[in-house]
């Protein structure tokens, strides 16, 4: 028989470290945050979030402290306005504490000019309606792929990206 602290202690959430990666629930949490700011508007995307590293002596002071003080940090691209943004998120009080707008106007990453391209192409009917007539019936096993240097700025027509 397994004595009662034993099983008190397994069902007890690991100590967290100032280091862990992100969880499920802070992700959530932080999306959660940015959602009720007001800034997150819906031509945005998420490029990454992710926890901002505290400094180190921080981190030798909260190692073992059962209120590890974390914030999550939130790269983001406003594809309307080609604003791209780096957010703060304070995890413990569930509060935005930074909203910077950063100096580039391409989006941080080229995987965001892939997924936006996905998105945009598979959600059009004349894209899924060539691929029925070509006998495709799954738009799913199709891959899109770019083709788009690393350092290469999109052009624009009208203002507006084009790929």
């Amino acid at each position: 028989m397994i004595p009662a602290i034993c099983i008190l202690a397994l069902l007890a959430p690991p100590q967290q470290d100032p280091l862990d990666p992100l969880s499920a629930a802070e992700i959530t949490a932080a999306r959660r945050v940015l959602e009720h700011s007001g800034l997150l508007a819906a031509t945005m995307r998420f490029a990454t979030l992710t926890l901002r590293e505290p400094p180190k002596d921080a981190v030798l002071t909260q190692r073992g402290s059962p209120a590890i003080g974390r914030t999550a940090e939130a790269i983001l691209f406003d594809w309307a306005t080609s604003t791209p943004v780096r957010a703060h998120v304070d995890l413990r009080r569930a509060r935005l504490i930074r909203w910077d707008t950063l100096p580039s106007r391409e989006p941080p990453m080229r995987i965001m000019i892939r997924r936006r391209l996905e998105e945009i192409v598979r959600g059009d009917l004349r894209w899924t309606s060539a691929l029925a007539r070509r006998g495709i019936t799954d738009p799913s096993l199709v891959s899109l792929i770019p083709a788009l240097r690393e350092s290469q700025q999109l052009d624009t027509e009208n203002g507006h990206r084009v790929v």
